[in-house]
């Protein structure tokens, strides 16, 4: 038992992420039922094409904090195949100028783009366009009221 004890400590301190996490350069991502998820990024940044699928499985979701904190982001584009992107995926980017979200993405989570201040802006409004509508990252006008139409 003796020789287990340190493989056993260091399997508890790292946690979970031992067996989950897989790296295809230079993509993190983890296998699920029905495709592969993007959980994190090392590459330098610049412009970013997601490929369609990793080892033969199609990329379905960028999890929650993948590129999170990646401020040498510029731009990004996001393959069909993806169908979510979650919470804080892309948050702190702060030099993310475009992103292209395909028609297929049916879930978008929570603070996505918060911290992207480089993303388009109109009348105070900082704004990625998506097909199911206009996320609003920002607002940086004045005080006081703001409406919103529809």
């Amino acid at each position: 038992m003796k020789n287990l004890t340190p493989l056993l400590l260091a399997i508890m301190l790292l946690g979970k992420n031992v067996w989950a996490d897989f790296y295809s350069a230079p993509f993190f991502y983890t296998n699920n039922a029905s495709g592969v998820s993007i959980t994190g990024y090392n590459g330098n940044g610049g412009t970013i094409q997601i490929p369609n699928a990793i080892s033969n499985r199609p990329v379905i979701t960028i999890a929650d904090g993948a590129f999170s904190g990646l401020t040498s982001l510029t731009n990004i584009s996001i393959p069909n195949s993806v169908r979510s992107i979650e919470n804080n995926a892309f948050e702190g980017c702060k030099s993310l100028r475009s992103i292209t979200i395909p028609t297929n993405v049916t879930s978008m989570g929570d603070s996505v783009f918060s911290g992207c201040s480089s993303l388009p802006s109109t009348n105070g409004f900082g704004y990625v366009s998506w097909s199911k509508g206009v996320i609003i990252t920002k607002y940086s006008g004045p005080g006081g009221s703001v409406s919103i139409l529809s």
